[in-house]
């Protein structure tokens, strides 16, 4: 497999000049340039009709929260130079944008609610989101400036060049990889390990393999990884792998298989607009064909079909994963358990009211737009009195991430299953209600929240810091060739959680993918176009 060629000058990998942009002029109107104007002229319909429907003074600070944060993203992001040399980083601010100040007004609107819907304290959500906001945007502007001024080659983004983890795969690896992935997804849920209780050394390194399961679907994106353009494919082969990895999931009972395969599609294609390598002439009847049986899928039979399987999930440990299958579809064409569900969903029956989730109906936009995560998070971080208590339990997070041997070589003492039981959000619910025997039921926090819970305001200084490192390294996930960007494989396998990562619990999701997520993704995927490349010579 050859390498890309880029050691005769390594800086126009990192650092291309705004003259290479012209590549991109080739169209008058730019997509980027069109998404700025009709995404803030939108927004401002949108506003309108929020006030006019709910004239309530904190609807107002609601506005001004969504009109603030995606002017401020308009203004410092939203830029041609920064989006051709920093696509990911660009893509993890546009994408919080998205997630938390501009989706909540259509989102709910969509339902006859307001932006301020089942929040205790709102103005405090869009004051700390504000906040956090505006510390990202400066963290992404003075993480630039750094990069600009360098002067000395980077010796990390030498080594992955040197080791072919730039060049790009081939189709058969493509395919390859794809299908390593759902053996793994298959053999850990099949086992039962894939709970942190049941977790064994061999199955936590079968789930780094996951995320490739995807990977199929990226030739039809095969331009974003590669100088070669996507070849017209057997629609008929992604229907039947679509089909499988959807059994997988109901197998699993794991309603993210399937969805990662949507979001990640659409990010992925989002991420190809931005970088001008797909036509973004909207109006031709086979993307408005497109367009509305994507409609008619995420607002009917997709959202149904996740509800089915939050109702199957009840069945999970007492029959096996063919009586899920089963279950699962014997609820989803049974209009009355879907209704049942589906006011559950809806928050109409809540068996919890101290931690009530809901926001939007819709499952996949409650996936991307969910104030109320931010509102319970900072809800009971106001009524922790020590905040000591939140700092240790994330201190133990992060130590629990290095291996066992520089624990030991450290003397450093910590129980890796006992932590890992109980999310963020769990403990911070703990220290909240003294409600103990929630500590392992997975509750996510959100960055605002969980960070005052242990920081106060400081945690706003925390995040400042802990982000410049973070885009260096997801930057290395890109390389030029040529005055042109690419996004490597395992780049594009992450996209989901790229474009919603402050959907995450925050501080501690960006410091584990420093200190280890980012590492395992580069090595496991190094690990498999070593296996691909050998499987190669036997086809």
């Amino acid at each position: 497999m050859m390498k890309a060629n880029f050691d005769t000058d390594i800086n126009e990998i990192e650092y291309q000049s705004d003259a290479d942009e012209n590549y991109y002029d080739k169209n008058q109107e730019s997509f980027l340039f069109i998404f700025k104007k009709w995404a803030l002229k939108i927004l401002l319909g949108l506003c309108i009709l929020e006030i006019v429907f709910f004239p309530e003074l904190t609807v107002a600070f609601g506005i001004v929260y969504s009109l603030f944060s995606w002017m401020l993203i308009d203004k410092f992001v939203l830029k041609k130079n920064i989006i051709l040399k920093h696509p990911l980083t660009s893509i993890i601010i546009i994408g919080y944008g998205l997630c938390s100040f501009y989706f909540p007004i259509p989102a709910t609107l969509s339902e006859g609610k307001s932006i301020i819907f089942n929040l205790d304290i709102p103005n405090t959500v869009f004051l700390q989101g504000m906040l956090s906001l505006t510390v990202v945007v400066i963290s992404f502007l003075v993480y630039i400036r750094i990069q600009n001024t360098i002067t000395s080659k980077s010796l990390i983004r030498k080594i992955l060049n040197k080791s072919g983890f730039y060049a790009a795969p081939t189709d058969f690896q493509i395919w390859a990889m794809g299908i390593i992935g759902l053996v793994s997804l298959f053999y850990i849920y099949y086992t039962g390990t894939n709970t942190s209780e049941n977790a064994t050394s061999f199955s936590k390194l079968l789930q780094g393999f996951f995320p490739f399961a995807y990977c199929p679907y990226f030739l039809f994106f095969k331009n974003l990884y590669s100088r070669s353009s996507p070849k017209k494919s057997s629609i008929t082969i992604f229907l039947a792998y679509s089909a499988i990895i959807l059994l997988l999931a109901f197998m699993t009972n794991h309603r993210a298989t399937f969805m990662k395969v949507i979001m990640g599609l659409g990010f992925t294609y989002l991420l190809g607009l931005f970088l001008q390598r797909f036509s973004f002439q909207l109006f031709t009847p086979k993307k408005i064909f497109i367009g509305l049986v994507l409609f008619y899928l995420l607002t009917g039979p997709l959202v149904d079909l996740g509800l089915a399987m939050v109702a199957a999930r009840a069945y999970k440990n007492s029959t096996s994963s063919l009586g899920l299958v089963t279950k699962t579809i014997d609820i989803y064409l049974d209009d009355k358990a879907l209704e049942k569900t589906r006011k559950r969903w809806e928050g109409i029956v809540i068996t919890n009211k101290r931690w009530d989730e809901h926001y939007v109906d819709n499952i996949f936009l409650g996936r991307l737009s969910n104030l109320k995560a931010a509102d319970l998070s900072l809800y009971h971080s106001e009524r922790i009195q020590n905040t000591s208590k939140m700092r240790n339990f994330l201190y133990n997070q992060i130590t629990s991430l290095l291996p066992s041997p520089v624990l030991n070589l450290l003397d450093i003492e910590v129980d890796k299953v006992s932590i890992n039981k109980a999310s963020y959000g769990d403990y911070l619910y703990y220290l909240s209600t003294g409600d103990s025997y929630g500590l392992q039921s997975k509750r996510q926090a959100q960055i605002n929240g969980a960070g005052m819970a242990a920081f106060d305001y400081w945690y706003l200084l925390i995040l400042f810091i802990v982000m410049i490192p973070l885009f260096w390294l997801i930057d290395l996930l890109t390389f030029s060739i040529d005055s042109m960007t690419y996004i490597t494989v395992p780049a594009l396998t992450i996209m989901p959680m790229i474009m919603t990562l402050f959907n995450f619990e925050g501080l501690s999701t960006f410091i584990s993918f420093i200190l280890r997520g980012w590492i395992q993704l580069v090595l496991i995927y190094m690990v498999l176009i070593k296996i691909t490349n050998v499987m190669k010579r036997f086809v």
